[in-house]
């Protein structure tokens, strides 16, 4: 409980984004040791610290306490904004853990998950250099007598 604090004091004093997920990290600590008020206290003042885009930890945290606390309906509520903010653009590329965490809530309420689109490549713009370093790699193959994949 202690290096939560000492985190969270640390990340108010430089403004730090995190500042949100290390109290909802503590208000887990609480529930979990049976500290009900003072978790849920923690989440709502958690909320109210201004966030950064991704969410998805803070999400999974109110999720897990609320669970904890027998709220069911702020844990569903939560465990599925945490699912679908985790999910990101799709596996392979969601926040993996937040993810597990809001399956995790959503399991014990025997709630099924949300319909989610499949990561779709197509959406993915070309990265710094891209046609620069795939013409190298052509190059290279092509030295080495290697066909590409797809041919």
């Amino acid at each position: 409980i202690q290096l939560f604090e000492e985190a969270i004091s640390l990340a108010r004093q430089h403004g730090s984004a995190e500042t949100p997920n290390y109290m909802g990290r503590l208000a887990r600590v609480f529930a979990k040791k049976g500290q009900h008020q003072k978790a849920r206290t923690l989440i709502d003042d958690a909320w109210h610290v201004p966030l950064k885009e991704e969410i998805h930890d803070l999400e999974a945290s109110s999720a897990e306490v609320y669970q904890i606390i027998g709220e069911q309906d702020e844990a569903r509520e939560y465990a599925v904004k945490a699912y679908k903010s985790a999910w990101s653009d799709g596996p392979p590329y969601v926040w993996w853990w937040d993810l597990e965490r809001a399956k995790a809530v959503l399991d014990a309420l025997g709630e099924p998950y949300p319909e989610m689109p499949p990561f779709d490549p197509q959406k993915v713009g070309k990265f710094l250099y891209e046609d620069e370093v795939r013409a190298i790699i052509a190059r290279e193959r092509a030295k080495r007598g290697i066909k590409a994949d797809n041919e």
